[in-house]
């Protein structure tokens, strides 16, 4: 192109440095960093922007930034290139200015700016720091969305597993960070696939978790019985009880290889009694091959005081009474059936059983956080080393609603 006479322009300099750039060749890189200075093109975006790159890859971040100086106008890239040259060289602190500064002319960052901080406080082990950023970055601060590299990056900087943070996504309500972090796992176990299943299970979100398990199962994955369990929560939240009765047959049938515990029965009985299937529900208790525990007839005692069946709630409260006879909340759940069935002798007498077999009902807790502090709160509670202070601040806000 030179030979014959025509001049290169701020592209044909940003392709042609971007290729010395790749392959770490300084000197030519340096050579046709002399050229643009001769034809005018150093200080055009395109060509800056090519040469802060090139000089960061190859390790010269000094005269990367002497280059990001002189140029007349900058954008998005021009500090993206300066901010990941910092970061690649383990300099977290020139990184964080350059974002400051950045940020401070009116600068917008996107998902690659976002990157290379995370990289730099990744390289430097400033995990604090970097878990601050990201979480800033995650509530929308910067404007600029997170992806999955995103979300790998930050796996690697916490040093922990990614099923662990799939787990505290989940459980913080944050499910498509949890299925980002899945999908960029590298290797993915059956508690990887679990994590996931139970997320979108807790979220309501069935389609999802049953479809997350056809991948499991389409790849070979063996499901275990959290598994099953997670599938079973999943159709039992999204009312879907005929699907939830079918996957149970099918895994009692034995389908998935895996063994069916009282917490699948109890929940395929908490299925069967929401929806009032009362009599769906004894046949599978008396189908169960071993003997039912306090969790399955405790939940099918929920189930008839949600319902008002006071013949099958006698029953259950009779088996719960001869497994365990101090269990308060089997003694208040049959109170309530008769309660709600007006029979108010009968309410009274249970409670009277209640009191003579010197059960006592758990008193309900509150809690409340306050400056990173979780206090716990019970009625007409005085323990806490604050009551006479919290009590004056009730009595003054119960004279002001007067």
């Amino acid at each position: 192109m030179h030979s014959q006479g025509l001049m290169p322009n701020d592209y044909a300099f940003s392709s042609v440095l971007s290729s010395c750039a790749d392959l770490a060749l300084l000197d030519q890189g340096s050579q046709f960093h002399c050229l643009a200075l001769k034809l005018g093109c150093d200080m055009k975006i395109c060509t800056g922007n090519a040469l802060i790159n090139m000089y960061s890859k190859c390790g010269q971040i000094v005269p990367a930034r002497l280059v990001f100086n002189v140029m007349d106008h900058r954008d998005v890239t021009s500090w993206n290139s300066l901010i990941h040259g910092y970061a690649q060289h383990g300099e977290v602190d020139m990184a964080l200015k350059a974002f400051s500064e950045m940020c401070s002319i009116g600068g917008e960052p996107n998902e690659s700016t976002l990157l290379g901080i995370l990289a730099a406080c990744n390289h430097a082990g400033m995990v604090d720091e970097g878990v601050a950023f990201f979480r800033s970055a995650m509530a929308g601060r910067y404007g600029a969305f997170l992806t999955p590299s995103h979300y790998a990056c930050a796996v690697d900087m916490l040093g922990c597993t990614g099923n662990a943070l799939i787990n505290m996504y989940s459980k913080c309500g944050q499910i498509v960070p949890a299925r980002l972090v899945f999908n960029v796992m590298d290797h993915r176990d059956v508690t990887s696939w679990n994590s996931l299943i139970h997320g979108y299970a807790q979220h309501g979100e069935v389609d999802m978790a049953l479809k997350a398990f056809s991948e499991m199962c389409s790849i070979g994955g063996e499901p275990n019985e959290s598994t099953l369990l997670g599938i079973l929560a999943a159709c039992n939240h999204a009312g879907m009880v005929d699907e939830g009765v079918a996957f149970f047959r099918s895994a009692m049938a034995g389908r998935y290889g895996a063994f069916l515990t009282p917490s699948h029965y109890a929940c395929a009985v908490d299925m069967l009694g929401r929806s009032g299937r009362f009599d769906d529900a004894l046949c599978l208790i008396e189908e169960m091959p071993f003997e039912p525990d306090v969790l399955v007839w405790k939940t099918m005692l929920a189930s008839c005081r949600l319902h008002g069946n006071l013949e099958t709630g006698r029953l259950a409260a009779e088996k719960l009474v001869g497994l365990s006879g101090q269990d308060s909340a089997s003694y208040v759940l049959m109170s309530g059936i008769h309660a709600m069935h007006g029979e108010w002798r009968d309410a009274d007498m249970v409670r009277r059983r209640m009191d003579e077999a010197g059960v006592k009902k758990e008193a309900g807790i509150s809690w409340v956080e306050v400056r990173n502090e979780v206090h716990a709160f019970v009625a007409q509670d005085a323990s806490h080393p604050d009551s006479p202070s919290i009590y004056r601040m009730l009595w003054e806000l119960s004279n002001a609603m007067r």
